[in-house]
């Protein structure tokens, strides 16, 4: 509406509003994700990168966090590395359960059949 009015300033508002919005909601996602992550690695104790909120805010290098349009989120790389440490700490600890449910479920089916051979005769 605003350029078909010639308003060029209005318009260029509304797009950089718009732009704003936009990334807004997709950090707002990502911080959902980073948060549920972190939620996951504090449960099996895997450090999670400090934050150095100074050194965040006055715009300097943090090797693991970065301040985006409105939120604190993870750098790219740090996340992944998280991310990894996780999934494997989650399959260590599925293998070590799985392990010992298929031992179970082995001697309860041998066992039931066992009983099912001592029965019949």
């Amino acid at each position: 509406m605003a350029r078909a009015t010639g308003d060029e300033v209005k318009a260029a508002s509304l797009e950089h509003e718009y732009q704003f919005n936009l990334r807004d909601i997709a950090e707002s996602r990502l911080n959902r994700t980073q948060q549920k992550i972190i939620r996951k690695a504090r449960r099996f104790m895997i450090p999670v990168p400090p934050q150095d909120i100074v050194k965040i805010l006055d715009d300097r290098e943090d090797d693991n966090w970065y301040y985006g349009a409105t939120e604190v989120l993870l750098k790219d790389e740090a996340l992944l590395k998280l991310r990894r440490e996780v999934r494997a700490e989650q399959k260590e600890r599925f293998d070590s359960y799985a392990r010992w449910i298929t031992l179970i479920i082995g001697l309860v089916g041998g066992t039931t059949g066992l009983i099912s051979v001592l029965l019949r005769n």
